[in-house]
């Protein structure tokens, strides 16, 4: 096999490992945030569940802002979904009403 083909490969080999290393990692911290937020629900403290989980206060810090942050996305987009559903509801009702109204007016009752 020449000396490029061993190189790519070797490449390849490298990208796929560091790929593999940071999908755990990845993984990890996604766990590590359920846990945080199991914690947090029970009434620990960010400092307690840093010692339970034997990290720096500030990494438990850094998760729950993040968990703030999609617990918000969370609301808006579904805010945003119900809001569009409700706007949707009000111009078929107006729709309605208009075809009514002009109903009326065109043959009375």
């Amino acid at each position: 096999m020449p000396y490029a083909n061993l190189l790519e490969n070797k490449s390849n080999e490298m990208q796929n490992t560091h790929m593999d290393k940071q999908k755990k990692w990845i993984y990890y911290i996604e766990e590590r945030r359920r846990e945080v937020t199991h914690m947090l629900v029970q009434g620990h403290s960010e400092t307690e569940i840093a010692q339970i989980l034997r990290v720096h206060v500030s990494t438990i810090c850094r998760d729950v802002k993040v968990l703030k942050q999609l617990s918000q996305r969370f609301v808006f987009d579904l805010a945003k979904g119900d809001l569009t559903y409700y706007y949707k509801q009000c111009i078929d009702g107006m729709d309605e009403i208009r075809r009514e109204a002009w109903s009326l007016y065109k043959y009375g009752d």
